[in-house]
Formats: structure tokens, C-alpha cells, sequence
């Protein structure tokens, strides 16, 4: 059995940020199709990964709420019956992606 390794470090949010997003390739397919896509309202993001609606509905509000690399165009608390456009947050994934690299490549 092979013994997992203790993360005895912690990391500066933006590397987490990196891990989280880039690191599950659900929620990096969604960042690369707002990416190639441009801003998009659910579902066309749907029809262009192939996820189920219950699973992509959690991927964005994960990377939108939890992590903050898409937003909503309506905010979230004026949702009701309004279906938002997401986009990629380019700042906030440049950010992750230059914290990333400089953690690895520094």
C-alpha cells in the first residue's frame, strides 16, 4: 500500500485557486469553453461539454461562488426566473495561472 504524502505547507489562495480550477477537468472544460466560446448562458455551456445539467450546475456555482473564475452577468441574488450569461473572470485565472507558475517554476 502506498503511504499518501502529508502537505505540510500551505499555499498562497491563488495557487489554491489554480489547483481547484485547473485541477478537475470538469471545471476545466467549462473555463476552456467560456474561454473559446466567449460569454455563455447555461445551456449552451451544457450542449458544448456534454456534463448533465445537475453536474454543471454545481461546477458553476463552485467556480463562481466558491473560487470566483466566472461570474454571472444577473448577480446571484436577482436569479429568479433571470438565466445569467457566464463569463471567465481573465484576471482572476491570469492570477492563478502566474501564482501557479511561480510556485512550480519560481
Amino acid at each position: 500500500m502506498v503511504t499518501p504524502i502529508r502537505v505540510v505547507q500551505t499555499w498562497p489562495e491563488e495557487v489554491d485557486v489554480a489547483l481547484s480550477a485547473f485541477g478537475n477537468p470538469a471545471r476545466l472544460e467549462v473555463l476552456c469553453f467560456l474561454h473559446d466560446q466567449g460569454p455563455s448562458y447555461f445551456g449552451d455551456i451544457l450542449d458544448g461539454v456534454g456534463s448533465s445539467a445537475s453536474s454543471l450546475a454545481r461546477t458553476l456555482k463552485y467556480l463562481e461562488q466558491e473560487i470566483g473564475v466566472i461570474r454571472g452577468d444577473v448577480p446571484l441574488g436577482d436569479r429568479k426566473g433571470r438565466a445569467p450569461r457566464y463569463s471567465l473572470e481573465r484576471k482572476r485565472v491570469g492570477a492563478a495561472i502566474d501564482a501557479l507558475q511561480a510556485r512550480l517554476l519560481g
